[in-house]
């Protein structure tokens, strides 16, 4: 390779890593906001980012960065956790084949009860709902949570409002479920 076109291929690197040490954190914390778990939100945040390097000689975003970085990252914690909840649905029903055991660490963890319900009142929203109220509390302007979300920016105040009333619907009924 000649000399210019190993300060291009640098140049690139250099590009990508100042955008990986300025976008991670973001990356991370929709994830863990998304997973709540940090070992799997480490992974999809990983994920996003082998994904935009895979991609970034040929990389047209039509939106923000920090937009198609959070949408890429909810899809993939949405699909890790569709992919979670199957396994969990196989060991249910292999659960009643095996002895009884003792809880895992990770179903230790999920035990606490805000955490289960917080979860479980995110889970009954609309996808729009939940994609917003993550967007927004991950630290995204509302220029930003409107790419995301796929809708006009003029529209967000009201659709986090209504978003954050269901959420808290769902919540105090999992809250009172839990406690009735």
């Amino acid at each position: 390779m000649d000399e210019i076109g190993t300060m291009a291929l640098d140049t690139q690197d250099a590009a990508f890593q100042d955008i990986f040490c300025e976008y991670y954190p973001l990356v991370y914390r929709v994830a863990l906001r998304s997973m709540s778990n940090p070992t799997e939100a480490e992974d999809v945040a990983q994920e996003v980012f082998a994904r935009l390097f895979k991609h970034w000689p040929r990389l047209h975003i039509r939106i923000s960065l920090s937009a198609w970085l959070t949408r890429t990252t909810l899809n993939l914690s949405f699909n890790n956790r569709r992919g979670r909840q199957r396994l969990l649905g196989l060991r249910e029903r292999l659960k009643g084949l095996a002895p009884e055991s003792a809880p895992s660490p990770e179903e230790k963890l999920l035990a606490g009860e805000e955490r289960q319900a917080a979860r479980s009142a995110l889970a009954k929203l609309q996808p729009r709902d939940r994609v917003i109220l993550i967007a927004r509390h991950s630290g995204l302007s509302y220029q930003e949570v409107a790419e995301v979300a796929g809708v006009k920016k003029t529209s967000i105040g009201t659709l986090l409002i209504r978003a954050e009333k269901r959420f808290q619907q769902e919540y105090e009924g999992s809250m009172e479920g839990e406690l009735g």
